[in-house]
């Protein structure tokens, strides 16, 4: 194994431990923050997942039989479910428009899908996010269906999806350069509180790929060393924990040493 293998393994590896891949068992665990509830209540009284299933901390706390924890309701519901309605929940849709559409309408109540991913397209204001939002989740629950993962590519810096909408952070490279996990955790925590009020549950950040200055990652990355980025991701996926997101890592195995664009 050369040199840059190792370094790409190590780094995988310490992440490892953080993962939290966009899976129902567990956004049960992550989605509670109290200081956030009253303008969550305000904007998006339909909040999903947590008010769903329970904080699963305050079912320890209490006790209670394990099929009466989050964790125990979550198998009950996967249990219950149908292969189609297994299938759909691996799905993450996108759609055109800022309110909900005949599409998007058609693939919570036909094919039970898991969630919905935003888009530029999809975000003029909070409140038309937030109220978007709750027109999804609310189809979903009246569907009898689990609440939805509700998704943005929000890393920010060059990729930002709300752009304008929310409070403009700086991004991973700068945030690099800083150098500093107390800095990222509070950045991270503060994009998340923001989005979290609006109804959005999972951020599909960081990005912990190792860049070089001339790679097509190089402005969305916090470093080329394996132990700075390793540093930073953890402080993002803490924060972004904290203000009550599903934090989603990325890119695997790897898009930090690319110079072409995959997307193209």
């Amino acid at each position: 194994m050369n040199r840059n293998s190792k370094k790409q393994t190590s780094i995988m590896s310490k992440f490892l431990f953080i993962l939290t891949p966009v899976l129902l068992i567990t956004a049960v665990f992550l989605l509670s923050s109290g200081n956030l509830a009253p303008l969550r209540t305000l904007l998006y009284p339909v909040t999903g997942l947590a008010e769903f299933f329970g904080n699963e901390s305050s079912f320890e706390e209490q006790n209670l039989p394990v099929e009466e924890t989050p964790a125990g309701k979550a198998e009950k519901s996967i249990n219950s479910m149908s292969p189609e309605q297994m299938a759909g929940q691996l799905m993450l849709v996108g759609f055109n428009g800022l309110e909900p559409d005949y599409y998007i309408s058609r693939m919570i109540n036909l094919r039970n899908i898991g969630g919905v991913v935003l888009f530029g397209r999809n975000i003029e204001s909070p409140v038309q996010v937030a109220e978007m939002n709750n027109q999804l989740q609310s189809m979903s629950l009246a569907n009898n269906n689990l609440p939805l993962f509700i998704a943005v590519d929000e890393e920010g810096g060059e990729l930002s999806r709300f752009e304008g909408v929310i409070t403009s952070f700086p991004g991973p490279a700068r945030l690099g350069e800083l150098g500093s996990p107390d800095a990222v955790e509070l950045v991270a925590a503060g994009t998340a509180g923001e989005l979290a009020a609006m109804g959005v549950n999972v951020n599909l950040a960081p990005v912990i790929d190792v860049g070089r200055s001339d790679s097509v990652m190089a402005g969305r990355v916090f470093g080329n060393t394996p132990d700075l980025v390793a540093e930073l991701g953890a402080a993002a996926v803490n924060g972004y924990r904290k203000g009550g997101l599903i934090p989603c890592v990325k890119h695997f195995p790897g898009l930090g040493r690319s110079v072409l664009d995959t997307h193209d």
